[in-house]
């Protein structure tokens, strides 16, 4: 069923008959009276005009999502087929946070060629209005995780053709490390200098906006976010080759990338990265580390004087509305992989349910992932995901323990506390620089000598 489908039910009662356009949008959800409005007689019935084919002898199961007022509500499905109405036995499992789930089943018997489907009935309790969601009609005696039809979610050959192009770009970044990181004098000047171009774009697009400089940027990346994890990882290559000179050029651009893109958590993850910088100079060199990274600490003292740091003040606000917001966003997915924990709702699901469950306190009313890798993998994959994951980013992790890439181990460091608060793991901005990194290091891992 699409989800909009219950934007067409109807209510019936056998004084005013057929009762439509009573309904409207309450976000994603369509609320729906107990009682007509006009004449204030109840409704006996809430159902769609639409049917579904059947074949006789399978089960079938109906289910949809819903919140109501009052405190206590109870109502029936009935299957009407051919042979008429067929109330059943409805089910309704609390989700938490007012959400609710209903569903029946039915086995169709001969004559049953289709049935009509949204279809309710016997209405108790002390409600006043559903509100409702999602739908779903499936050959099956349980319910299982909402999937939307192929019209709102990419097919799965598509998602199955992202999964295996994901692997197989990383495995060429893997396997051209050697070959891309030959010349590494000339990479981190490189890689700096691209830096210093992207924040050149950065402030271009700033000037030429509308809001000019009260608004966040994404230069040449999708999302501002992105832009600052982007500069993060850029710099862990720099590190990684191991140019400090570069590194402090690379490090000033990257802040200027992370000021304009308003990404709290890249700041976050750049800490890793410059500790071990500060670690690994000289006495002169940290000397002159220090002087510079302490001419832009009284700039950031002198901009947080005159209320100008922004949201970079709020790092560590727990009331902050973006803070707030994801807190309430991980309770909604920890509540998805309650109810799912082995296998998830499927990847590219999680926006859907994030839909039913609402967050609370959530400034997002709609969310492409829940900004936590562990979370997205859990809500998505399941546990069976997780452990799979967890294998891949161990392997990596034991290939640059062996090699003795410290360095590597910071940039995976940086990495995960990028993913702590975004969900930025598999987009090119840090996955590519991820495997590259991988790359390199296995060919320091020590072989293992035949003939010992």
């Amino acid at each position: 069923m699409s989800p909009n489908i219950i934007s067409r039910l109807v209510g019936f009662n056998i004084e005013d008959k057929q009762v439509t356009d009573l309904i409207h949008k309450n976000g994603d959800f369509w609320r729906m009276p107990r009682v007509n409005p006009q004449t204030k007689r109840p409704f006996i019935e809430i159902h769609l005009f639409q049917t579904f084919p059947i074949q006789a002898g399978t089960t079938y199961t109906q289910s949809v999502f819903f919140r109501h007022d009052g405190s206590q509500v109870s109502f029936q499905f009935t299957f009407f087929t051919a042979r008429g109405h067929h109330p059943v036995p409805t089910r309704i499992v609390d989700m938490g946070g007012g959400l609710k789930r209903a569903y029946a089943t039915y086995q169709a018997q001969p004559g049953d060629k289709f049935v009509r489907g949204l279809d309710l009935v016997n209405f108790q309790g002390d409600w006043t209005y559903l509100d409702l969601a999602f739908p779903q009609l499936e050959p099956s005696s349980t319910p299982s995780a909402y999937r939307p039809p192929n019209s709102s979610m990419h097919p799965l050959v598509q998602r199955m053709g992202w999964f295996v192009g994901t692997a197989l770009l990383g495995l060429l970044a893997f396997a051209a490390a050697p070959s891309l990181l030959t010349y590494r004098e000339l990479a981190p000047g490189a890689l700096a200098v691209g830096l210093m171009v992207s924040l050149v774009i950065v402030m271009g697009q700033l000037l030429n906006s509308p809001l000019g400089w009260n608004t966040r940027a994404a230069g040449l990346v999708s999302h501002p976010n992105f832009l600052g994890h982007l500069a993060v990882m850029v710099l862990g290559l720099i590190l990684f080759l191991g140019n400090r000179r570069w590194f402090l050029a690379g490090l000033l651009a990257s802040l200027g990338l992370i000021w304009f893109s308003g990404s709290r958590g890249a700041l976050i993850g750049l800490v890793p990265m410059v500790v071990f910088w500060l670690g690994s100079l000289g006495i002169a060199g940290r000397r002159l580390a220090f002087g510079v990274l302490g001419i832009v600490l009284v700039f950031m003292v002198w901009l947080g004087s005159h209320n100008d740091l922004g949201r970079f003040s709020t790092i560590f606000d727990p009331n902050y509305g973006t803070t707030t917001s994801r807190v309430a966003i991980w309770q909604a997915a920890s509540s998805v992989i309650r109810d799912y924990l082995w296998t998830g709702v499927g990847v590219g699901s999680f926006p859907y349910y994030y839909s039913l469950r609402g967050a609370e306190g959530a400034i997002e009313n709609s969310l492409p992932h829940a900004h936590n890798l562990a979370l997205q993998i859990l809500s998505e994959s399941g546990l069976l995901g997780l452990v799979g994951f967890t294998a891949l980013l161990g392997s990596a992790v034991f290939i640059l323990w062996r090699s003795r890439s410290w360095v590597g181990l910071v940039f995976v460091a940086s990495l995960l506390l990028l993913n702590l608060f975004d969900y930025s793991f598999f987009n090119e901005v840090a996955y590519y620089p991820f495997w590259l990194i991988v790359g390199w290091s296995s060919l320091k891992v020590p072989q293992s000598n035949p003939s010992a």
